[in-house]
Formats: structure tokens, sequence, C-alpha cells
């Protein structure tokens, strides 16, 4: 049945990107399942302006989420989600399926169907796994890039408030002056490449240590003295922040993304690292290039969706949009430079 599936959905996507037009798009809800937590950057790419993104209604999609319910990454995918189902008609749902470091997901993707019915959603953190030698699915050449929708500009450095550094300046004159200033972070992950990235831009010595392998133990072992620097995105820290616990040091952005006016970028504290956090979506390797196509088409059309965007400003990220041979071009790029710096460790 699947196999017949397979080809209806094929041959129907052929013929409607071949008429360059599309059924009528009756509205819907998604619906969610599962038992599992700034500013867009770049110019989006969309697909060329006679296509209309197409999808065949016969058949529910599923979007693969990593981690569990609640968190940025599901609820993001769960406003996609409800965003498609209404453009397109086609019921897409979400699954948390968690555990092995996000790779039980990339699995479950990459072992199952080929026929457009699922996709995995996820960030860089798997293009950190390939960059250090540890993925156990290689999302960059093992699965297909089939667009990306979410840029999370809001990962930070922050200062407790004991260390009196209140920007990046004061980190730099104390690292000049001989005095030991430690980060938290943990080895060969996103915000590790970030931080070593930092460090070297702005010439300085500052140790890195492990002191929790969440945002929420970083920040309770750097108030007990263990560290002066945490990472985290912002919503993460925000309340620590407005109770004066911390100090924002620096943003990790080429522009100050809204709600966060009163943080300085790196860049205008003369230090050039900036590293937007995108969240991508990758089909199972053997799926038709059209489907993609047709997937990323649909993705570009609810950039403007007025639910995803209210989540995504919620938690200070926005709209970044990519076309599968953009965020394909952008994870082989980034996965280039993390190797570097992890290298180095």
């Amino acid at each position: 049945m699947k196999r017949i599936f397979g080809a209806v959905l094929t041959a129907a996507l052929v013929l409607t990107l071949a008429a360059c037009g599309g059924p009528a798009n009756p509205s819907g809800s998604a619906a969610a399942s599962g038992s599992g937590a700034a500013q867009g950057s770049g110019n989006p790419s969309k697909p060329a302006p006679n296509k209309k993104p197409v999808w065949p209604t016969t058949n529910q999609v599923e979007l693969v989420v990593p981690y569990n319910a609640g968190g940025d990454t599901d609820l993001y995918c769960r406003a996609i989600a409800d965003a498609l189902t209404q453009k397109l008609g086609t019921t897409f749902v979400v699954s948390n399926i968690t555990g092995a470091g996000a790779m039980n997901a990339a699995v479950n993707v990459l072992e199952g169907p080929s026929d457009g019915s699922k996709f995995l959603f996820g960030h860089n953190t798997y293009l950190a796994y390939t960059a250090a030698g540890t993925a156990a699915v290689d999302v960059t050449t093992e699965l297909k890039a089939a667009g990306a929708i979410v840029s999370d500009n809001s990962l930070c450095i922050y200062a407790t408030k004991s260390s009196g550094f209140t920007c990046m300046q004061d980190v730099i004159d104390a690292c000049n002056a001989g005095k030991e200033v430690r980060i938290s972070t943990v080895a060969n992950t996103y915000p590790n490449y970030c931080i070593k990235k930092m460090i070297k831009e702005a010439g300085v010595d500052i140790r890195c240590v492990e002191t929790g392998s969440t945002v929420g133990e970083q920040v309770i072992a750097a108030m007990d003295g263990q560290a002066e620097l945490i990472q985290g995105q912002y919503v993460a820290v925000r309340d620590y922040v407005e109770n004066g616990d911390f100090n924002v040091v620096g943003v990790f952005a080429s522009e100050v993304p809204a709600g966060m006016e009163n943080v300085q970028t790196f860049t205008a504290q003369g230090i050039n690292v900036v590293e937007p956090k995108y969240y991508c979506f990758w089909a199972q390797p053997d799926t038709d290039d059209k489907i993609v196509e047709a997937f990323s088409a649909a993705l570009a059309e609810i950039q403007d969706d007025a639910g995803l965007q209210e989540v995504l400003a919620s938690y200070y990220a926005g709209v970044g949009y990519m076309n599968p041979a953009d965020m394909q071009k952008m994870e082989d790029d980034t996965v280039a430079q993390m190797k570097e710096y992890f290298s180095a460790s």
C-alpha cells in the first residue's frame, strides 16, 4: 500500500508542478502527538513566483522533533505544523522522539518512508555532532535538506553580578590583567563553538569549564562561584538578568533581536562574531526531489503566518527561510568551521 501511495504522491506532484498551480487549500488545524523547550537573519530566498506550494491531501505528514514537548524546538514545530495544515489542507502532526542526544529522531527518519510523509526538525546541534565526529546519523550527508524556516539570534554570554563584568571590554581588561576568567560550556556543542570563536576574535585567554549540561545547571554553578561567565539563549536566562543576578556581556547577532534592546552585540563591541541558530527540516534520503521542493515551497509560503511569528517572537527568534540548496551550503560551511575550532581543543 505504501508503495502505491508513493507512486500516487509523486505523480500528483509532477502533474501539479507542471501545471504551475495547485488545488484549493481548505483550512484545518494540526494535530500534535508525543510524550515529550531573535530576529531573523539573511535575505530569505523564495521559490519562483509562478510556482505555488502543492501537497497531496491523501496522507498525514509527520514532523519529528528530537526533544520533549514544551521547549522551543517543539513549540516552533507545532506552530509550523499548524501553519502548513491551514495552508495546504493536509494534516501535519508533531511526534517527539527523544533520546541518544537527538539521534533517535534522526535514525527514525533515516529508516522511515521516503514518500514525503515524514520529516526531521532540528537545529545546529546536529551540525556540531557531525563536526565532532560523534553523530550516529550525519544529517548533512545521510539525510536530504528540505529547507530551513527559523533563525534564532539570541544566544548570549552572561556574567555573574559578583564578577563585575558588564560588557566584553570588562572581560578583556580582566584577562589582560592576569585574572582567571572561566566560562561554563559543554565541549563540542553549538554554543561551545560560538564561545571558542568569540575567544579567538577577542584575543584573550578564557578558560572553558564544564559545570553542567543544561543552562539551568550552569546558572546554579556560576552563582556558586564555579564560573564567571555562562552561555544560553536569552529566554533561558532572562529572569536572572532582570533579577540582577547576571549581566549580558554580548549577543551573537548582527543586530539586537527585538525585545532585547538593552543588550549589545559582540560586533558593536568590536568582536566580529555572528552565529545564528537555524532550525531546519530534513527528509529521508530517497525522497523524491519534487516532494522536497513542494515542502520547501510551502515553508516559504508560511513565513508571514501570524501564529508562527507570534511563537517565534516569544523566544526572541524570527523567520529565517532557506531553500534546500542554501540550507545544504549553510550546513557544509558551518560544519567546516566547527571542525576547525573543535580540532583545536
